[in-house]
This record gives C-alpha cells, sequence and structure tokens, in this order.
C-alpha cells in the first residue's frame, strides 16, 4: 500500500511539472510549484517564491493548480478511493 501511494504520487508529480512546462513554465519552477501545490508548504523556488504570486499562470494553470491542492489536501488515496466504481456500490 505504501509503495502504491508512493508511486501515485511521484507519476503525479512528474505528469504534472511535465504539463507546467509546457505550459511554458521553467522546469525549476515547475518543479517548485508542484511541490508546494501538492505538499501544502506555501513557499517555492522563482516564479512561485514568496514575494511573488501566481499570477503568472493561465487559467487553465489556475485551474490545473486547484486540483493539485485539493489532491494534496484530501490525500492521494482519498480522492482515488471515490473515483473508484466499487466505493458507490451498495453492500448488500
Amino acid at each position: 500500500m505504501v509503495l502504491f501511494y508512493f508511486l501515485i504520487v511521484i507519476s503525479i508529480a512528474v505528469f504534472s511539472t511535465f504539463i507546467f512546462i509546457v505550459a511554458g513554465i521553467d522546469p525549476q519552477s515547475a518543479l517548485s510549484l508542484v511541490t508546494l501545490l501538492i505538499n501544502n508548504i506555501g513557499i517555492g523556488f522563482r516564479m512561485a517564491a514568496p514575494t511573488e504570486s501566481f499570477a503568472f499562470l493561465s487559467d487553465f494553470g489556475l485551474i490545473f493548480s486547484s486540483l493539485l491542492m485539493v489532491f494534496g489536501r484530501l490525500e492521494f488515496l482519498a480522492v482515488l478511493a471515490v473515483m473508484v466504481p466499487a466505493f458507490w456500490q451498495q453492500n448488500k
């Protein structure tokens, strides 16, 4: 279970970093941004520094950032459990 959680977090972090790089953010800022969004650490580097804002993100970037914050706040397994069809089936 721990390995599953670790792989989910790492794969989402890598995918999200790639999405931000494609959106035009430099790799260090993208990795820093993903780390602070998923882990809710509050500060980042370069474009996501404490003295900066998220104004440099596009509309898609802001929505994607919001989703990453939700995943990070609610924990990935809880969010993924709700997405599994077996979760919604009634126990008989």
